[in-house]
């Protein structure tokens, strides 16, 4: 019997504990903006605006990059605006390195779109499926290849 007013204080403290304790404070990341000016100043980007997107001295395109909500599993995306003109979107829910990677993917679809080569939905000249996942389509596997080899962060 001597045992059931230790038990209910034992019970009380408990209660209590549970009530008053505190979870450590875990520190949270810190969004940070990604910085388009800092993305394009990459040396393998600008080495690869000059080298293969700007190779002739006239005529060369208008490229405006900006941030833009996108599907959360796009990161990306190139559009032609006008002849010689084109706006490439980036997802700004992506890190700043993830999204200096993927500028440079869709710079490739840049020099893709002025060239001819990716036109309406004709790659090189040929009809092509768009219900082919995105690692399958060709003028992907090209963007990705090109920034394998070229990008460096």
């Amino acid at each position: 019997m001597q045992s059931r007013p230790l038990l209910l204080l034992i019970t009380i403290f408990l209660i209590w504990l549970q009530i008053n304790h505190e979870e450590p404070q875990r520190p949270q990341p810190k969004y940070q903006k990604p910085n388009i000016d800092l993305m394009e100043k990459n040396p393998s980007i600008q080495r690869y605006i000059k080298d293969s997107i700007n190779r002739v001295p006239f005529n060369q395109p208008t490229i405006y990059i900006q941030l833009e909500p996108l599907h959360p599993r796009l990161l990306g995306i190139t559009y032609k605006l006008q002849n010689n003109t084109y706006l490439i979107g980036l997802n700004p829910l992506y890190s700043q390195l993830t999204l200096q990677r993927t500028l440079f993917h869709e710079l490739v679809h840049v020099k893709q779109l002025d060239r001819g080569h990716l036109y309406g939905s004709l790659w090189m000249g040929k009809p092509q499926d768009w219900s082919l996942p995105w690692s399958s389509r060709p003028w992907e596997q090209q963007a990705e290849a090109e920034t394998h080899k070229l990008y460096k962060p």
